[in-house]
């Protein structure tokens, strides 16, 4: 159960992308997190990631872990991370098929 396709988000992502290509906003691995403050110097394997509170605003951006961005997202739609575990649910089941159709 995919959400319609955002044109306004992709292109917010695309300018950022850009921004930090051209060295003027830091990775966002760089980055602490807004929320809770762990980085990748706290812990390697976290995921920092951008989040946009308005596409509108492409370049408003607040660097927070997966964690806390899913927790985000979650509040603005109570949906988004029952949607997000389908998605990884989906991509597991298919994965798994593909491998036991390799088997055979």
């Amino acid at each position: 159960m995919s959400k319609p396709y955002d044109t306004r988000k992709k292109s917010a992502q695309t300018k950022v992308r850009r921004e930090v290509e051209k060295g003027t906003i830091p990775p966002a691995s760089e980055c602490a997190c807004q929320e809770c403050g762990i980085s990748k110097k706290d812990n390697p394997k976290v995921v920092i990631e951008y989040h946009h509170e308005d596409y509108d605003n492409p370049l408003d951006i607040i660097p927070l872990c997966r964690t806390c961005h899913w927790a985000r997202h979650a509040e603005i739609d109570p949906t988004y991370r029952l949607a997000s575990a389908e998605v990884s649910a989906e991509r597991t089941r298919k994965s798994w098929i593909t491998r036991r159709k390799n088997q055979e």
